[in-house]
């Protein structure tokens, strides 16, 4: 049991820290970064621990267990991980939202008015060109090896899903 408070500790931790090292306005792929920084430290931070306060009593039955809470602390940072990267973008649903939530209510019109190409499309291109997934040559975009594997990895979930990539 202890294992998985430390790992549950450590998690929450490392959650703590980086929504602190969050407020101090690095960049998006800085934040990721420092995300999957202090993710690595954490791990080490609990594989050392678990280490410390085993030593002289190991066991055949404690090494999986603390591999398994390891394992458990690492499958909590992952959706963690995936919502802040995500959280990170305005999608269309979250800007009709927050302009609904402004305003109180807008017709159709007026919805369409504020959804311009600029903040739809523009915005977009770069931030995929910013974070290394698409290029940009002659004015014709194209993807980069890094959002070639994104799509390889949408299309494996989609298809798990029942779902296709439209486009």
């Amino acid at each position: 049991m202890r294992y998985v408070l430390l790992s549950l500790f450590v998690y929450f931790l490392t959650i703590l820290m980086h929504l602190l090292f969050s407020r101090l306005k690095f960049s998006r792929k800085n934040q990721v970064n420092v995300l999957g920084m202090l993710g690595v430290l954490g791990a080490f931070f609990y594989w050392n621990v678990t280490a410390i306060s085993s030593s002289g009593t190991q066991s055949f039955w404690s090494t999986p267990m603390r591999g398994s809470c390891l394992a458990l602390y690492l499958l909590l940072l992952l959706p963690y991980y995936i919502f802040f990267t995500n959280a990170n973008y305005d999608s269309p649903s979250q800007m009709i939202m927050v302009l609904l939530k402004k305003r109180g209510q807008c017709s159709r019109g007026e919805l369409l008015r504020e959804m311009t190409p600029q903040r739809l499309i523009i915005s977009r291109l770069d931030d995929l060109r910013e974070e290394g997934f698409i290029g940009n040559e002659g004015g014709k975009y194209f993807l980069r090896t890094k959002g070639i594997w994104l799509m390889r990895f949408m299309k494996i979930y989609k298809s798990i899903l029942g779902r296709q990539i439209h486009g």
